[in-house]
């Protein structure tokens, strides 16, 4: 079917415009750039801004840091290194001001940030990383066009020019080739007045559901502690060796079995693939641990980081040799209690306290003793029934 009148289709090196209203028209970014030189320029050049030339103060230098692929966030402004005004003055071509937009082109290529009004400084300088593009106002909204590169099609656009293999990278040449779908300058300012007053409103949202999300943390430290009560239990809670609660189990090997691989992490147990967005598993499975639905996972390496947690995102999977799996003793300790309790800061002070400083300071073992007498004060069967059921929980 044909576009209708006025309209048309396009496709322009990936990316696709179909039905284009009136009055708006493709652009490529090298022509939306200001008529002034360097507008759009990469940063200096390898070693001519290493940290052989940060000082206390001067003018500051933007790096991956100041940026994000959060769309929500514009320019982190803060936690800067300088360099003199002299040696600014060296890469001029590399400045950046106010609706400046800027692009990261080696690693975190997605990384987009745009200067706002009312920045703390007059003039930054971007790293050896990046690029920088001054667009034409009469021709674009600033903001605008931080929205369009933030989108996901454009953000697409980008991971599909990147070039190198093991470190991703996005050139000034990829950077000026992407086109783009302009309205006149007065539908921007109102598109752009829109999107803005979203990300308000969002970031809003974002805060309050941060701050609920923390007081219900609060409670729940509170309720696996015993500081707080639930309505109706006051008797003593009593107290165990951790290793009455959660017994190690023998360990069961993978061997031919087809399973799920696992992984361990201070959020939880994950899937391998969804952690590591890879597979890092060995190709030879069959020395590796089976765990269960309902069995607690600890990872052999991070434990005293937290790493750990109950498994309960398939039946059985399988996790490295090094990790530890546990049986939870069901007659003492509820099993969806014990699913946070293992998540609590209770149990993370419990494995810090167990580990023993190795060869790295990263790098700490694990001592099974402590581990499994430290001493856990926990309310009955019944009342951990309840906290585990509670909302301050859930």
């Amino acid at each position: 079917m044909g576009a209708g009148p006025g309209q048309n289709a396009s496709v322009s090196a990936g990316v696709e415009f179909v039905n284009i209203p009136v009055g708006w028209r493709k652009v490529y970014v090298d022509d939306i750039k200001a008529n002034q030189p360097n507008a759009l320029s990469t940063g200096p050049f390898g070693s001519a801004i290493s940290s052989k030339y940060f000082q206390d103060s001067g003018v500051p230098v933007i790096r991956g840091s100041n940026l994000s692929n959060n769309a929500e966030i514009l320019f982190k402004d803060e936690d800067f290194v300088y360099i003199s005004p002299e040696k600014a003055g060296e890469f001029s071509r590399s400045s950046v001001r106010a609706n400046d937009l800027i692009f990261t082109c080696w690693g975190t290529i997605n990384q987009i940030g745009l200067i706002p009004e009312g920045s703390h400084f007059n003039c930054y300088i971007i790293s050896n990383k990046q690029m920088k593009l001054t667009p034409d106002t009469k021709q674009v909204v600033p903001f605008y066009l931080y929205s369009l590169f933030s989108s996901r099609k454009i953000q697409k656009k980008i991971s599909d020019l990147s070039i190198g293999s093991s470190i991703p990278g996005f050139n000034l040449g990829n950077l000026k080739s992407i086109e783009l779908l302009l309205p006149p300058l007065l539908e921007q300012i109102k598109i752009a007045s829109i999107i803005s007053h979203w990300d308000y409103s969002l970031s809003i949202l974002s805060r309050l559901i941060d701050i609920k999300s923390r007081q219900k943390r609060g409670l729940a430290a509170q309720l696996l502690t015993g500081k707080r009560r639930l309505p109706g239990f006051e008797s003593e809670w009593s107290l165990y060796p951790l290793g009455y609660l959660l017994l190690p189990k023998k360990k069961v090997r993978a061997g031919k079995a087809d399973y799920p691989i696992l992984s361990v992490t201070v959020d939880g147990v994950k899937f391998q693939g969804d952690h590591f967005n890879k597979r890092v598993a060995s190709e030879n499975l069959g020395d590796y641990l089976v765990v269960d639905r309902g069995e607690i996972a600890m990872s052999g390496l991070n434990f005293w980081m937290g790493a750990i947690g109950m498994q309960s995102i398939v039946d059985a999977g399988v996790i490295s040799p090094a990790y530890k799996v546990f049986r939870v003793n069901g007659d003492l300790i509820d099993s969806d209690y014990a699913m946070h309790f293992v998540r609590s800061q209770t149990m993370l002070s419990i494995l810090l306290e167990s580990s023993i400083q190795g060869a790295s300071i990263v790098r700490r073992n694990l001592n099974m003793t402590s581990l499994t007498t430290a001493a856990v004060r926990i309310p009955s069967l019944l009342e951990q029934h309840a906290i585990a059921i509670d909302n301050g929980l859930n």
